[in-house]
């Protein structure tokens, strides 16, 4: 969350850092419980470098890929609890 915030807000970023969110999207896709969409935007993110050397200045397609991202890793760190307390058993006293 900390690197794709990053991104989001400095202001010059070339494609050479970007090569950190391989890293991140290698280890994210180690999960089992990914679905559709967590595949897509990390094949998307993970492909940035390359569409920014293809489109430069086109079609800017980096902030929307980081923020879309952003907004998925958000919303499984705000349910992540929810899920974890919900899959504990409570142990009961013998």
């Amino acid at each position: 969350m900390f690197v794709a915030a990053t991104f989001l807000v400095t202001p010059y970023v070339l494609n050479y850092d970007m090569v950190i969110f391989g890293c991140i999207v290698g280890m994210l896709r180690q999960r089992e419980e990914n679905a559709p969409l967590d595949h897509w935007l990390g094949r998307a993110v993970w492909s940035l470098p390359v569409t920014r050397c293809i489109w430069r200045g086109v079609i800017p397609l980096g902030p929307p890929a980081v923020m879309a991202f952003a907004g998925c890793l958000l919303w499984r760190l705000a349910h992540a609890p929810q899920e974890a307390a919900a899959s504990r058993e409570v142990p009961t006293p013998a």
